[in-house]
C-alpha cells in the first residue's frame, strides 16, 4: 500500500510511499493534522483477527513505525472503520456483524 500528497487539489502528486509491503487488509483512511503531517490507518490481517494499525506520514514523506491501535476479535469488520483524532488520540469506530449489528469503538494515540 502506497501513499501519496497532493498540495494542488488533486491536480499532481507528490512521490508515493511505501506505508505496507504486506499484511494489508484494506479499509483505509487518512486524516490531516495541523501541522501538516498525515494519519493514515488501515486493516491488518493477522493469524487469527485483525489489527487497525496507523502511521504517521511527514509532509517531507517520513514515515513512523506502524503502530497497532486496536486489535479486532472478528475475521472482518463489514463495515468501513472510520478514524479522527482529537488531541494526541484517534478514536475509531466500526460496526461488527459477527453477532448482530453492534457497534465497536477504541482509542488510539498517536502523539505529538
Amino acid at each position: 500500500m502506497h501513499f501519496a500528497r497532493s498540495t494542488d487539489s488533486g491536480a499532481s502528486f507528490g512521490e508515493a510511499v511505501e506505508i505496507d509491503a504486506s499484511g494489508s487488509y484494506g479499509y483505509v483512511d487518512v486524516e490531516l493534522l495541523g501541522n501538516g503531517d498525515a494519519i493514515v490507518s488501515w486493516l491488518r490481517s493477522g493469524a487469527e483477527n485483525l489489527a487497525l494499525v496507523t502511521r504517521r506520514v511527514t509532509p517531507a514523506g517520513e514515515l513512523t513505525v506502524v503502530e497497532t491501535a486496536v486489535d479486532i476479535d472478528i475475521s472482518r469488520p463489514l463495515d468501513f472503520p472510520q478514524m479522527v483524532p482529537t488531541g494526541e488520540r484517534l478514536v475509531f469506530v466500526w460496526t461488527d456483524y459477527s453477532s448482530g449489528s453492534d457497534v465497536k469503538t477504541g482509542v488510539g494515540r498517536f502523539g505529538p
